[in-house]
């Protein structure tokens, strides 16, 4: 009797290590996996485009990892992510914006002092920009009005068997915005070792039950 008790529990651990080994294997070829994706993500570039509402968008590949290997990959190349990582961020999105607009005031000569003067207003949906010089005194003004949208999309890639490419897409409805220095990360939530090695403890102690009864 104490034999065979023996065998099936030496039977049913024996089993429970090969599925736990088996699951940290995959595990393991999962994180070398997800790691390639990162460092090609890290590689990639802004790209702009007009989307169909006609505004102005930038995209690139989202940084996903776990902790330590954005750091390690980030590096110093962006502080700012940098940061948040350490801070505690599980994800987050930076970025900067340039505002360019370009215009040609009219610009007069006061006969009776000499000295320039002029008057320019413009405004729009999206800017009011006033400019008033004045014997000594300039005034200037300024408003920008944008509505600025982030989303995470995948788009599919040319290719076989090529899987979609996560990224994430600003897009500013002020034409006079440029999105600049654009990066995206994200630290999926991990898998609970403790889970797998009950659920693995369990089907090793079914299995070894039904082989050693």
């Amino acid at each position: 009797m104490l034999r065979e008790y023996i065998k099936w529990v030496g039977g049913a651990l024996l089993l429970t290590f090969i599925i736990i080994q088996y699951s940290t294997c995959n595990s393991y070829k999962q994180d070398l996996q997800d790691n390639k994706s990162l460092i090609k993500a890290s590689q990639d570039t802004i790209t702009y485009y007009k989307d169909k509402n006609g505004e102005n968008s930038a995209k690139i590949a989202l940084l996903e990892g776990d902790k330590d290997n954005l750091l390690l990959i980030i590096g110093k190349s962006n502080n700012r992510i940098t940061k948040l990582i350490k801070a505690g961020a599980s994800s987050g999105t930076v970025y900067s914006q340039i505002t360019k607009f370009d215009t040609i005031t009219s610009v007069r000569v006061d006969t009776i002092n000499n000295r320039p003067s002029f008057n320019d207003t413009t405004t729009n949906q999206w800017l009011t920009l006033k400019l008033s010089l004045k014997n000594d005194s300039l005034y200037k003004s300024i408003e920008l009005t944008d509505s600025v949208s982030v989303s995470f999309q995948y788009i599919s890639q040319k290719g076989f068997l090529v899987p979609n490419k996560r990224v994430v897409i600003i897009s500013n409805s002020n034409p006079y915005v440029k999105i600049t220095g654009l990066q995206s990360f994200n630290i999926p939530t991990k898998k609970n070792s403790k889970l797998k090695f009950w659920l693995g403890t369990g089907l090793g102690l079914g299995l070894g039950y039904l082989i050693f009864k």
